[in-house]
């Protein structure tokens, strides 16, 4: 059963993560598999391998609740119960959430801006390291192809909505709740079509892992207002200072999931 991949590949991960680093001499990663580069803390909380786990765990008991509450569920749930091959796709995208980020191995110490770790991700993915345990569960062609393909878009909601509002100077819910972040919306769900759901669901599981300080605020002068405490519960928490742009851009992220879930489910 692919559930059982899930769990191999989970099982396996620190020592794939090792096996990568070291082919590609990472030393890094060698001696940490739950290493976070310095350059990530900003966003991330937590190391890789403890941020992909927290992403499968999301997707597999947290997630329902929110959908519920976005009236996105009974759709999303519908999609993603569809047979690829012999399984289900919500099934195949378990398992495709753990090569998702491994390619952030191989571009440790790149100081480009834009480092496409989700293609390396993609490359890794269709490496002997991982396709040799698809061959051992006798996936498909297909079944292997959906996986890679989720690989492949899982950071195209953050790269061409979030973060080139974030570039416009945009990235706030006066701009985000208004109808000028429609067209933004629209041309990742029309680039991406078949895959464009599933691209929504990743985006909103990987942000709700990125950190465990979730604000809950709806506008901009609410999310100013939190600020101080961000501060303090970072310092309480003795967290990394760097933290505070990922919590500070949490719910503007958690908007723009449930805005572009929505308008997916309406272009079914």
């Amino acid at each position: 059963m692919v559930k059982n991949l899930a769990d191999i590949l989970d099982k396996e991960l620190p020592t794939i993560i090792y096996e990568i680093a070291r082919q590609y001499n990472v030393p890094e990663y060698q001696k940490n598999q739950d290493y976070a580069e310095e350059r990530l803390h900003q966003w991330h909380q937590y190391g890789l391998l403890t941020h992909t786990r927290l992403v499968r765990k999301i997707f597999r008991e947290d997630i329902k609740d929110l959908f519920q509450q976005w009236k996105v569920y009974d759709k999303v749930e519908k999609a993603l119960s569809k047979s690829v091959g012999d399984y289900k796709k919500k099934d195949l995208f378990e398992v495709a959430i753990l090569p998702h980020d491994l390619g952030k191995i191989t571009v440790v110490g790149d100081t480009r801006v834009t480092r496409n770790h989700e293609m390396l991700s993609l490359q890794l993915t269709k490496s002997s390291v991982i396709h040799n345990i698809f061959q051992e569960q006798g996936l498909s062609v297909e079944e292997v192809k959906y996986i890679e393909d989720i690989v492949r878009t899982n950071g195209v909601v953050s790269e061409e909505i979030r973060n080139i509002l974030r570039d416009e100077d945009n990235l706030n819910f006066s701009f985000i709740n208004s109808n000028r972040v429609d067209r933004y919306l629209e041309k990742v769900i029309k680039k991406y079509k078949k895959l464009s759901l599933e691209a929504g669901v990743f985006f909103v599981c990987d942000t709700l892992a990125k950190t465990s300080i979730h604000l809950d605020v709806k506008k901009d002068e609410e999310l100013r207002a939190k600020e101080e405490e961000v501060e303090r519960t970072i310092s309480e928490q003795r967290l990394k200072p760097q933290l505070k742009k990922g919590i500070m851009q949490f719910p503007l992220s958690m908007r723009i999931g449930e805005l572009y879930l929505s308008a997916v489910i309406n272009n079914f």
